[in-house]
């Protein structure tokens, strides 16, 4: 047996439930989501009425554009990846079984696993509860920990030896022996996005970068400060440093990808970021880009300086969040809709997230914001329904006053379910499930298909590409298709089907008059 230093190996468990509310919503419909629910949460029958999911699908054909990585633990593979000690990484639909096999097979080889860390997503929360267990029945020896948001919800201490909140780098550095003063290792985590059509993905190439920790913004709602102790690392990584390890990727898969950067918040310093973009002026293929910012990060970037560059935008991640709710960050939404216009004549592609259920909010009120919302003419919105998570300043509000529901911590951030009582809609799924649902159908109605406002951002990219061309034929191609389909689904007014092919470049035909 081949001595290892210190003898340690580390395996990181990152759970988490595959299915989203919202695919269910849109294509698969809820009454599958309902049976899915009551056979995996048999004691939450109470909060899953039947008469709640017993609606259609919104759009059962409808293409589904998801450029968020898939099939890799993007924390897991960054502690990995910034630590000396052997380190696997298991993620996804994982059962407690397949954790027990995994450390079984690692006592096979002479090399056990000493410790299992557990990356806790909240949806994944009884997940991890129950493999906890059979981890410490299996190997009373093997050193738990915890850490990500589940860590910070109250009792976890109960179910693993040690918790870590904050960095996760330093601190399993400091566990092992390793130097905490070593510089953090830059390294592309590779993962897929996809479109999806009828049940059939079509995958690409995801190079995912994670080059800050924390956040410098600080909404009541967010749990990213609480998680890193208010802390915010700044860049982690020169310009020239991300350049490089991107063009050797590109060398090493020989094909085409798009670049996301796994932070919430991805635009803090201009100057960082026009290095980065002036560093890709002659490089010869395309780098297509994914960020979360925010209005007030982007609001003055020098969007013509960037233009030329073989670096660009393809997609920027904002939070709206509210209009009624005032966050910092949004600068009151004195300028959205300006910003939005800007970013789309570039060609960059706004990806929206939008919450609903402040207490200040009323059905009626809510409906005059999505319509707001909608009026933006972003290529994406996603609509959640308010999250109370552990630790942060509304969690401490609505503990302190008695708000928050006796369910399993995977439903505080589970779509359409409302985890906490609240002045205007009933709790559980019974109002918000429904008001979502119609809002999503709204949405369909009027934005039509995501491959079209694809198709028409790619023709506004300033520095066009002979590729683009076939891109964007092949999404008018898709818009055509699917126009008979978004009719059927949606039933949408003459006036919304006049504005679909309009923008195709296409006439709404008379229907002929019967004598």
């Amino acid at each position: 047996m081949n001595v290892k230093k210190n003898n340690y190996r580390l395996l990181i468990v990152n759970q988490l439930r595959p299915e989203f509310t919202l695919d269910y919503m849109l294509v698969k419909g809820l009454r599958n989501y309902h049976e899915l629910l009551l056979k995996d949460y048999p004691d939450m029958e109470k909060w899953l009425p039947q008469q709640t999911f017993d609606i259609d699908p919104i759009w059962p054909e409808r293409v589904q554009v998801k450029f968020r990585g898939y099939g890799v633990s993007t924390p897991g593979s960054f502690i990995k990846d910034n630590l000396k000690t052997p380190t696997d990484v298991l993620y996804g639909d994982i059962s407690s079984n397949q954790v027990i096999a995994k450390l079984q097979e690692a006592k096979k080889e002479r090399f056990p696993y000493t410790h299992v860390g557990f990356s806790i997503f909240v949806t994944g929360y009884t997940s991890f509860m129950r493999t906890s267990q059979k981890v410490k029945k299996y190997d009373p020896n093997i050193v738990t920990i915890a850490g990500n948001v589940g860590s910070l919800f109250p009792g976890t201490e109960d179910y693993v030896d040690l918790i870590c909140r904050g960095d996760g780098v330093p601190y399993l550095r400091n566990l092992f022996g390793e130097p905490c003063t070593q510089k953090y290792s830059l390294e592309v985590i590779p993962a897929k996005s996809k479109i999806t059509v009828n049940g059939i993905s079509l995958e690409s190439d995801l190079a995912q970068l994670v080059t800050k920790l924390g956040c410098i913004n600080n909404c009541d709602f967010c749990v990213t400060r609480q998680l890193f102790n208010n802390r915010f690392s700044g860049a982690l990584f020169t310009p020239q440093l991300v350049h490089d390890k991107l063009v050797e990727y590109r060398r090493k898969i020989k094909k085409d990808f798009h670049i996301m950067f796994c932070e919430p918040q991805g635009i803090v310093n201009k100057n960082w970021w026009y290095e980065l973009f002036d560093l890709f002026n002659d490089e010869p293929e395309d780098y297509p880009l994914i960020v979360p910012t925010s209005l007030v990060s982007i609001r003055n970037f020098d969007l013509d300086r960037i233009s030329r560059s073989s670096l660009r935008f393809l997609g920027l991640n904002i939070g709206i969040e509210s209009f009624t709710q005032d966050y910092a960050k949004n600068i009151k939404h004195s300028e959205t809709k300006k910003i939005m216009k800007r970013l789309t004549d570039y060609g960059i592609g706004v990806y929206g997230t939008f919450i609903i259920g402040f207490d200040h909010q009323t059905r009626e009120s809510i409906w005059q914001e999505i319509e707001r919302v909608v009026d933006l003419d972003i290529y994406a919105i996603t609509v959640h329904n308010l999250k109370v998570l552990p630790q942060t300043p509304l969690w401490r509000e609505f503990d302190k006053a008695g708000r928050l529901l006796n369910v399993p911590y995977d439903f505080y951030y589970v779509e359409g379910f409302q985890a906490f009582t609240h002045p205007h809609f009933k709790p559980g799924f019974e109002d918000m499930l429904p008001l979502t649902y119609d809002i999503y159908k709204y949405i369909e109605k009027e934005r039509g298909p995501q491959v079209l406002s694809l198709m028409e951002l790619l023709s506004n990219v300033p520095n066009q590409r002979r590729v683009f061309r076939r891109q964007i034929k092949l999404y008018k191609v898709m818009s055509k298709q699917l126009l008979p389909s978004w009719k059927k689904y949606l039933g949408p007014s003459e006036h919304q089907v006049e504005k679909y092919l309009s923008r195709l470049g296409m006439k709404l035909e008379p229907y002929p008059l019967v004598n």
